[in-house]
């Protein structure tokens, strides 16, 4: 799945988002979209949602952590998924860095939020 957003290239012949912000998942829905909120008032209060993408990948959850996942945060960030079949602990972080589309990555978890 591709993102929808259109990026200004930020340097070079690099056409996209400048960093992705990775987020692993599993069996924690609320926390995620917590975790989500976050990101999205984060990256809002910075005016730097066109700047940024997230991924989240979703380590083989039993409940189906992303079921109605939006294509966008509602700061105009894009937002990505992708899935696991079969958990593999860190292994999801590499699927998700496969799926970035930015030069920079930055790890976080479901739990994690970004602070000012």
């Amino acid at each position: 799945m591709s993102p929808t957003h259109d990026f200004t290239a930020a340097s070079g012949d690099h056409l996209g988002p400048d960093v992705s912000l990775i987020v692993p998942t599993r069996n924690r829905p609320d926390r995620l979209r917590d975790t989500l909120a976050a990101i999205d008032a984060t990256l809002t209060a910075h005016d730097a949602a066109h700047r940024c993408e997230v991924v989240v990948i979703d380590d083989a959850s039993d409940r189906g952590a992303a079921s109605s996942m939006p294509r966008h945060l509602p700061g105009g960030t894009p937002l990505r998924f992708g899935r696991r079949e079969t958990s593999l602990g860190a292994a999801c972080r590499n699927d998700a860095a496969a799926m970035a589309s930015a030069p920079w990555l930055l790890m976080l978890d479901d739990d994690s939020w970004p602070m000012d």
